[in-house]
């Protein structure tokens, strides 16, 4: 047994030998020492890599939280940071407390705007983060409408429907945007009642239909599914022309066409088959009132 073993531990030396020079001939990637940032802490990585914001307007601020592999000593690090826009305040360095394996980083916030998405890039020095953690950590931050229920509105698709049904209608508090609620379950239930359309031609249309509208009285809007499903396969969604067409003549049928009532006038596109029908030059499409404009 003694010799079996002496045979066994001549063959590894062998083998080790063999990998060495395999190395040497770069065949073999020559093994490196982990990383170390400093005797007290171990190495450092963010917590995630990708931090996603969507915050209330009176929020103002964002903490990303770093951890180390060892709680020793309290602890400085030097923090890099890329901003989109100055308004999104970056400490240039975060603190460990003694004993602590975490510390949070604090980005601070002053007059966002409501809607727009603001980006940092939050990174440690290569040399302080372990191979598998998050040397960086890529932060977005959107500020909430405040949405204000103005009450029941009226909404008719008169391509995909054809009948006016009473919708919930919110405005995001100061500004002339407006969210028509589940426009469209109703609709094709009693659609599908009256054969109009068959089952699986119902697929699930969009929870609201969120509406913009500028200075001039124009209407504009995020693509929205209308829950009609072309040979049963293919959504229908109600696409804005500016995504289709450049010339602006093209969108002038999306407008106010009188105090509190709006009207779209959608490309409806199936993406499946790459077409749909165009719809752009058209009045009364779809139609929404705003409460206060619904006439008893």
């Amino acid at each position: 047994m003694n010799k079996i073993k002496s045979i066994l531990y001549v063959a590894m030396i062998a083998m080790i030998a063999a990998f060495t020079a395999c190395s040497e001939d770069g065949y073999w990637d020559a093994y490196t020492e982990p990383k170390t940032a400093t005797a007290d802490g171990g190495v450092y990585s963010f917590a995630q890599a990708k931090s996603v914001n969507s915050l209330d307007a009176t929020d103002s601020c964002v903490v990303l939280m770093i951890n180390r592999s060892r709680a020793g000593a309290a602890v400085t690090l030097p923090i890099t940071a890329e901003v989109s826009d100055e308004k999104l305040i970056c400490p240039d360095s975060i603190t460990f407390e003694a004993g602590k394996a975490s510390a949070e980083y604090v980005i601070r916030f002053n007059d966002l705007i409501i809607g727009e998405s603001y980006t940092a890039t939050i990174a440690l020095p290569d040399s302080l983060t372990s191979v598998s953690g998050n040397t960086a950590c890529a932060v977005s931050i959107s500020l909430n409408y405040n949405w204000i229920k103005l009450g029941t509105g009226k909404f008719i698709d008169n391509f995909n429907i054809g009948e006016e049904y009473d919708v919930e209608i919110l405005q995001a508090e100061g500004f002339s945007i407006y969210r028509i609620m589940d426009p469209y379950t109703q609709g094709l239930a009693d659609a599908l009642a009256a054969g109009y359309y068959k089952p699986e031609e119902i697929g699930k249309p969009a929870s609201y239909i969120e509406i913009s509208v500028d200075e001039d009285g124009l209407v504009y809007y995020d693509e929205f599914a209308t829950g009609y499903l072309y040979s049963g396969t293919d959504m229908c969604y109600a696409i804005h022309p500016y995504e289709f067409f450049e010339d602006p003549a093209m969108w002038q049928h999306n407008c106010e066409i009188e105090e509190g009532v709006f009207q779209l006038a959608p490309v409806f596109y199936m993406y499946g088959l790459g077409n749909g029908w165009n719809k752009t030059q058209d009045d009364g499409i779809i139609v929404i009132t705003l409460p206060s404009a619904v006439k008893e």
